[in-house]
């Protein structure tokens, strides 16, 4: 007996680092980071063979122990009262979803938060088992088969109506063709600062512009346009935007059944990317897709930029892949409408109310809290940081950036990576390895851009963006007036440009990079881009509209 029980226990031990595992470092993308098919395979193979050792020692502790009789006659105690069970199934669940709730409305900073979220998920898996035992064992094999039987009655009853609601869904046209995930719907906010003062609007799908898109009508050529900031507009109003100035050239061409449609959001990068073209871009069947790639920000994929080796790059990768794809509930009709009919305006209803936790002016676009304000209350303050922040504070930039007279993630950025620029530009010798590396992440991450492209019937096009520092002095003076790191030779650097030509080279894909017309213009005296914000100026706008309708209108059909 003895014997018995201490194989249990070890078997017990045997689950300890899977629940390690789940419940306090899964929820970090360092840790996320090392999932993989593979590992995956690994864990569930590790499951499938601990699982079986648990249940038999478990079962044969239970039938044959005499230690355990206290155990049996609790666990009969239990059995004997329904609303015991009831109570121990439904607990744990209801728990589980309030913290659930909670964590999407609140948001809660401290990590040790989502630990006890997923522990608690993971004790309450236990305790539903364990329950579930209670159910089963100790009865005769008739009261068993029944117990099974109405189980099975009720899955199969589940199953059958939520499939009938997904297919009732379907055939009724309900289903939203696009998630409002990609900015917050129906913004109609003003954006100042002391370089420009533009009104942002979003529709309902949570697209720049206030006009929705009917993505189910079938005699319209689809263009879909993703990107950054750059791509939505930051800084301009809706219909400076370079995707409008396009479209409106085409159509004013003749092409009257083109249609443009701006997918983008401030703060993505080529993960986004990939992840817009699989979940959303590829159900309205565009005939071309172009890809806005930004040299500023876009490489690296993850700040901060730092030397790793290649399993760490071939991790970032197959989650990225593994992310873009999404869930099964994804794939739902029925979860993406209620997802978008209860959750989610449940969600903006709280996120719509104004913040007062964070120091600063909340975002006027998603007016969550200023990331400035955060950054400096919750940073640890090196003595590096800290002189920095003093320089910043003594020329005033720190109270600009909380008050949104500039823009505070410029502000955060020049704190935490004063040397990013000349690191984009393979500039600086000590990161130029690294910044090698994670070129050829962001090469693995368009390669499976291209390929989702050619999946869905698309042709992929190739937009480089110039960051100001390639083509505009006086942006480049203020990087050096900010304390970064800054070199003349940034104005004739095309490192990154180069290899992104050399990438659509080898897989046949259309690039197209204005840095050379740019440049030009700017010689010439036309004003591109905002000196401290760097992003693109109407002006600047106009001129990367003008070339994208160029290329577009070869592409067209006649």
């Amino acid at each position: 007996m003895m014997i018995r029980l201490l194989a249990l226990l070890l078997v017990g031990l045997l689950w300890f680092p899977l629940l390690v595992l789940a419940s306090y470092e899964s929820y970090a993308p360092s840790i996320l980071g090392r999932w993989s098919f593979r590992f995956f395979m690994v864990m569930l193979a590790y499951v499938v063979v601990v699982l079986p050792m648990t249940v038999v020692l478990g079962f044969r502790l239970q039938r044959r122990g005499r230690v355990a009789d206290l155990l049996r006659h609790s666990l009969n105690w239990l059995r004997e009262r329904t609303w015991c069970c009831l109570f121990a199934l439904l607990f744990p669940v209801v728990v589980w979803l309030l913290l659930a709730v909670a964590a999407a409305v609140v948001q809660p900073g401290p990590a040790l938060y989502y630990r006890f979220l997923l522990l608690w998920l993971d004790l309450g898996l236990v305790v539903i088992a364990f329950t579930a035992t209670l159910l089963f064992f100790g009865r005769t094999r008739r009261q068993q088969r029944l117990t099974a039987m109405k189980c099975a009655a009720l899955l199969i009853g589940i199953l059958a109506g939520l499939s009938a609601a997904e297919i009732s869904i379907n055939a009724l046209g309900l289903v939203p063709v696009l998630d409002s995930r990609i900015n917050p719907q129906n913004i109609h906010a003003q954006f100042r600062t002391d370089e420009f003062d533009t009104w942002v609007t979003t529709n309902a799908q949570s697209l720049r512009g206030t006009q929705d898109h009917d993505l189910r009508r079938v005699d319209v050529y689809r263009v879909a346009v993703v990107g950054d900031s750059m791509t939505f507009g930051h800084g301009v109003n809706d219909h400076e935007t370079y995707v409008e100035i396009a479209e409106r050239r085409l159509r004013d061409q003749g092409q009257a059944n083109v249609e443009l449609i701006n997918v983008s959001r401030n703060g993505a990068g080529p993960a986004d990317y990939l992840n817009f073209i699989r979940r959303y871009v590829a159900r309205w069947k565009p005939k071309l897709v172009v890809v806005s790639f930004y040299t500023g920000n876009d490489c690296p994929v993850f700040q901060p930029l730092r030397l790793q080796s290649r399993r760490q790059l071939q991790s970032q990768h197959d989650l990225i892949v593994f992310q873009s794809h999404g869930t099964a509930l994804n794939h739902s009709s029925l979860f993406r409408l209620f997802d978008n009919g209860v959750i989610r305006p449940f969600r903006y209803y709280w996120r719509d109310r104004p913040v007062v936790s964070a120091r600063g002016i909340p975002d006027p676009i998603t007016n969550g809290p200023n990331i400035l304000g955060q950054f400096l209350a919750a940073e640890p303050q090196s003595e590096e940081l800290r002189r920095r922040r003093e320089m910043l504070d003594k020329l005033g930039w720190i109270e600009k950036g909380l008050k949104g007279e500039v823009n505070p993630g410029l502000i955060v950025a020049i704190l935490k990576r004063p040397n990013a620029v000349a690191d984009s530009m393979f500039l600086r010798a000590e990161t130029r390895a690294a910044m090698s590396d994670e070129w050829e992440l962001c090469r693995s991450v368009l390669s499976e851009i291209h390929k989702a492209t050619v999946q869905m019937g698309a042709q992929l096009i190739v937009l480089v963006i110039p960051q100001a520092y390639q083509v505009d002095p006086a942006s480049l003076a203020q990087l050096e007036a900010f304390g970064c790191y800054s070199t003349p030779d940034m104005l004739d650097n095309r490192e990154l440009n180069d290899r992104l030509a050399e990438f659509c080279q080898n897989h046949r894909v259309r690039c197209v990079d204005p840095l050379e017309l740019f440049r030009l213009r700017t010689q010439s005296g036309e004003r591109l881009y905002f000196p401290i914000d760097t992003h693109l100026t109407p002006t600047g706008h106009q001129l990367l509209g003008e070339t994208l309708s160029n290329v577009l209108t070869e592409l067209l059909p006649k």
